[in-house]
This record gives C-alpha cells, structure tokens and sequence, in this order.
C-alpha cells in the first residue's frame, strides 16, 4: 500500500510540475497503451557493510507530444525528486546490504502513447535556444554551418540541418568520454550522443528551440535493457516537440518507438552510470 501511495504521489507531483511549466496547446490524444519494465541490480562491492546507500533512477517524462505516464510502480519504497530540469527521479534508500551482497528494485511503468504528435504549449521556450556545455551553438563555426543551412522555413532548415550531418559526420560508436557538438564537427564523428548534440547545436544556432533528450529506444512493450538506452534530439515546430535522430536516421519518423526519460543535463558529464539513467552513492554500485 504505502509503495502505491508513493506511486500516486509522484504522479500528483509530475501533474502540478507539468501544468505550471506548460500550457497545453490542442486536445491531447494517446490511445495506446503499452507497459514498460526495468530493474536495477544494486550490489556492494566491498568487505563493510553499507547502511546509508542511496539509488537514483529517471522515470519516465510525465507528457510529450508522444508519452503520457498512466502509472508508475517501483517494487521497494522511496522518495522522488525533481532536477533542474524537470526531470523526475526515484530515490530509493539502501540499508543492510552486507559485504559483497546484492538485491534488485524493479520499477514497472504503464504508458499512454500517440502515434500522431500531440501538441504542447512550452513555456520558458527561449530557454532552448541557449548556448551550453557540448552545446556551442554560439561558436563561429557553429554559426557559419548554420547559415549556410538556412532554408524557407524551419521544418526545411531542419531537414538540411539532418542531411548534412547525415553526408559529413559518419558513427564513431559508443565513446565513453564527452566530445560536445564543436569537437563532433571538427573530427567529423560521433556516437549517439554527440550526433545528439550536434544536431540541436545547430538548430539553435538556426533560432530553432532543440532540446537533447535520453531515453530508451525500443520496438514494443518490453523489459528495458541498458542496451536499449540512447540520445536523441527534439524540435519545438508548430507547437509540436517532434524527434530528430540523425543517428538512426530518423527524421520526424517512428516517433512513437522513442520512451522519453530526460531532458539530457550536460552538466552530469559522461560517466556510464549516469549516461544510463541511474546512479548510486555511498559505496552502492548500481547495474541494469
């Protein structure tokens, strides 16, 4: 009972954050619903016992143009908290875990999803038109690319935006370390990531809203792996969030196989736990 409670608690907090962040655009419509698992392995790797360990793990983004959260069960209590960015994550205490012990959280999420895009008012939408870490969209070589992109309109400036790094930037796969969208420019290569940043770098360069999102990609209802986990990048057109994903080679297409968990925080860095949506403290090491 009380891990429902928490449940529909997280879900009051998601609603309130939502409505006074955003104001909603036309009526909104997600037929489908879909029922998504994932679980955690929380081990200690070490010979003390750890008593004051902590877990934190994204849920899913409350509303998009193409998600809607219907409910979210963690199996173990906890606490949620909001980042700087709106996204919402699952605190989970860790106590009694003896030396060189394990046990699992698994968390089970039930969503609304859209095939058509939905449109959301955004407020604050200038805030996506910034310069950030990995994002230098104000960098000279930024603008130059940009300009020479420029086409009638943004939906034709964002598909010349994805063409060129489709024919000038090729995949490096998977880099641990951080490049950001100017170093993907100058070596011409990138991961997931870096095709991410560099894609919304450009677009706001271009006036373009852009925002670099982390989730998971996936076919259809399933048990989430790490595997699965990936970055892609969303426009603001129209009053529309729509997904861009030049390393897939999706463009405004298979909107609907994307499950949002974050808006991506350059500020987390590039450490593997974090890339993945979760994170421990206190000697706690967490795996998916």
């Amino acid at each position: 009972m009380k891990y429902y409670i928490a449940s529909v608690l997280l879900l009051v907090a998601m609603f309130v954050y939502f409505i006074s962040n955003h104001n909603e655009g036309n009526p909104v419509s997600y037929t489908e619903s879909r029922i998504f698992k994932y679980s955690l392995e929380v081990s200690n790797n070490t010979n003390k016992l750890i008593d004051d360990g902590r877990v934190w793990v994204y849920a899913p983004n409350t509303i998009t143009s193409f998600q809607k959260v219907d409910f979210i069960k963690p199996s173990e209590e906890h606490q949620v908290e909001i980042d700087k960015n709106g996204n919402y994550l699952l605190k989970f205490p860790i106590s009694e875990l003896p030396p060189y012990g394990s046990r699992n959280i698994s968390i089970t999420a039930s969503m609304l999803i859209s095939k058509p895009a939905n449109s959301i008012e955004q407020k604050n939408i200038d805030t996506f038109l910034n310069q950030d870490r990995f994002i230098e969209s104000e960098d000279p070589k930024i603008i130059t690319i940009a300009k020479q992109l420029k086409g009638d309109g943004d939906q034709e400036t964002l598909r010349n935006i994805y063409d060129w790094i489709l024919n000038n930037v090729v995949d490096s796969g998977y880099q641990q370390k951080a490049m950001g969208a100017l170093a993907a420019l100058n070596s011409r290569q990138a991961d997931c990531t870096e095709f991410m940043y560099l894609f919304v770098a450009l677009s706001r360069a271009s006036g373009i809203p852009s925002r670099p999102v982390s989730g998971f990609y996936y076919m259809d209802s399933a048990r989430l792996k790490a595997s699965d986990y990936h970055d892609w990048a969303e426009v603001y057109v129209d009053g529309y969030w729509r997904i861009v994903d030049p390393q897939k080679k999706h463009f405004m297409n298979n909107e609907n196989n994307y499950l949002a968990m974050r808006v991506a925080s350059a500020d987390a860095g590039r450490s593997s736990e974090v890339v993945h949506g979760f994170f421990g403290s206190n000697g706690v090491h967490v795996a998916m």
